[in-house]
């Protein structure tokens, strides 16, 4: 069994799987539920990385200071891998041509998705 990522992302590229047919599962959590299963991979002594897939400054203040680590702007290309915990974090009403530069938890919607193939 590989490294389990925690992949974050502000939207699902469906590009990003490699299957000709697949399912998602999609769950609307928050912040809390990403920290609780960290914490169990923690306990358990599994190894685990966060991968981040998000651009915008403030969604990665509020989740470097809500998840304790310090995510970095990444604007690269996603990829499925099958170990894969993934989340997408968007604004609930993003601004066009207008940067949001504080945002707090009840900006955000959170959902965790599960890939069925």
């Amino acid at each position: 069994m590989g490294i389990t990522r925690f992949v974050l992302l502000n939207s699902l590229p469906l590009n990003a799987f490699p299957f000709s047919s697949f399912d998602l599962g999609i769950m609307k959590e928050d912040l809390a539920e990403i920290k609780r299963i960290r914490d169990m991979y923690e306990a358990d002594n599994e190894e685990y990385r966060f991968a981040n897939y998000i651009r915008h400054p403030a969604t990665l203040k509020l989740l470097s200071e809500k998840l304790g680590v310090n995510f970095e702007p990444n604007s690269g290309l996603y990829s499925y891998q099958p170990d894969d915990i993934i989340f997408v974090i968007t604004l609930n009403t993003p601004q066009r041509g207008k940067e949001e530069t504080e945002i707090s938890e009840n900006d955000i919607s959170v959902y965790k998705i599960i890939v069925i193939v």
